[in-house]
């Protein structure tokens, strides 16, 4: 399998730590969701760790934002919930749906006008699909909806509207052979007037569920996953399939131009910290041997993955080891800013400032923005929302706060032994990582 290759990457400088500055948090704003109580969803049938992986990444990915981060979209139970952040009422819309809801993720459209509004695409318990369009001023219709017959709760990576009103989507499930679990991941698509049954494109098999996907055409996408995918064999025995499992992180580029193809090419080496979908591709995050954060933008070109945009956060990495059940790192679309979710419910969602490629100071300022469990979060330009158990809550950052520190200067080559260059020898240091 092929590696992609990262071109020189820039760093930052002088930098020393993040410090504490609880003035970066501007304002904060608390919006109920008015939930009314629910039985828990039945999971006496998860299927292990690939199942487990899959519930965790669909909670944490139960907040998106629509008409330009207006109204915020969460759900709970068989409720889709919608929040207009310009509603001075705090009033919340609810659409309801047949079932409980799984997971839901926004459907890219590159053909039709926003104008008509635009969609989410949500997963059911019991295996149906709802597409679901959301005006401008948060009322909701379904635009088509099916069924998945082969999974009673069916996980979304990715949607994209076709020029006919048509939904491409990609899900997956946990499977179970006889030896070993495996995640189904499945290419589908839903009829504005068509069928109650999806049509399927084609089907392959992995060890780990998406980390997310993106669409680029209805024929041609791409996502990443902690070990590859390749198409299912019909002939495959009831043992399970043989499945790709890699050290690193891996991009699978998914073709239905004339044949199905599954291209995996393995990413730099590291951990997957986070990683999204943008405009025109994935937006991923690597741990980095010097302790900071790997952000590269992962896009096609000719049905071949390129790293664009590569750049070091310094030390972020290092802080999300710190945490002791680290649920969610993200970071904001615009590298300014990124977020660490633990999951211990002893520290809610903390806050840290990216320092520039020429930081005027050592230090970089942190502010825990809340210490409630959070289960989602969104990043917005200077603000961000946090889904919590009872509703949304928006906080404003203060994006000029500075924390003094003094930069502390290498001691000049005369006085090192032998006149090595000061410089090359933390490199060198860096690199042996520690004992």
């Amino acid at each position: 399998m092929q590696r992609l290759q990262l071109g020189e990457l820039a760093t930052v400088e002088d930098f020393d730590t993040y410090k504490n500055f609880p003035a970066l948090l501007r304002d904060k704003e608390a919006f109920s969701l008015e939930i009314c109580a629910e039985h828990e969803p039945d999971v006496q049938d998860i299927l292990g760790a690939a199942q487990a992986e899959a519930e965790a990444k669909a909670i944490a990915a139960k907040l998106v934002t629509l008409h330009a981060d207006s109204i915020a979209v969460t759900f709970e139970g068989s409720a889709l919930l919608l929040r207009l952040h310009r509603d001075c009422l705090n009033s919340v819309q609810s659409f309801a749906l047949p079932a409980r809801i799984v997971s839901l993720v926004l459907v890219q459209q590159p053909y039709t006008s926003m104008e008509s509004g635009e969609a989410v695409l949500v997963s059911l318990q019991g295996g149906g699909l709802h597409a679901i369009q959301v005006s401008g001023d948060a009322h909701c219709r379904t635009l088509c909806r099916a069924q998945l017959n082969s999974t009673k709760r069916p996980f979304l990576s990715a949607a994209l509207m076709e020029q006919d009103s048509g939904i491409m989507a990609l899900v997956h499930r946990a499977a179970r052979g006889h030896t070993m679990g495996f995640v189904e991941l499945m290419a589908v698509r839903l009829r504005e007037s068509g069928p109650e049954e999806v049509e399927p494109l084609w089907v392959a098999r992995g060890p780990h569920p998406p980390h997310a996907a993106h669409w680029q055409t209805a024929q041609l996408g791409l996502l990443v996953a902690s070990g590859g995918f390749e198409l299912a064999e019909d002939s495959e025995d009831s043992a399970g399939p043989t499945l790709l499992q890699t050290e690193d992180a891996v991009c699978t580029v998914f073709c239905m131009e004339s044949v199905v193809r599954l291209d995996n090419w393995l990413l730099p080496r590291g951990e997957v910290l986070c990683c999204s979908a943008h405009a025109g591709g994935l937006e991923v995050a690597l741990t980095h041997s010097s302790g900071g954060a790997l952000l590269f933008k992962l896009v096609l070109h000719s049905a071949c993955p390129l790293l664009q945009d590569a750049s070091i956060i310094p030390g972020a990495a290092a802080c999300a080891a710190a945490r002791e059940q680290l649920r969610i790192f993200k970071v904001a679309p615009d590298r300014s800013y990124f977020v660490l979710v633990d999951g211990s419910d002893r520290s809610g969602a903390v806050v840290f400032l990216c320092p520039g490629p020429n930081p005027k100071s050592s230090r970089s300022p942190t502010a825990t923005v809340c210490t409630e469990p959070v289960e989602a979060v969104q990043l917005l330009p200077s603000s961000l929302l946090l889904r919590t158990r009872e509703g949304i809550q928006r906080c404003t950052l203060n994006m000029s706060a500075k924390v003094e520190g003094v930069k502390r200067e290498l001691i000049s080559r005369d006085l090192m032994p032998l006149g090595m260059d000061p410089q090359a020898l933390l490199k060198m240091l860096d690199m042996q990582g520690e004992d």
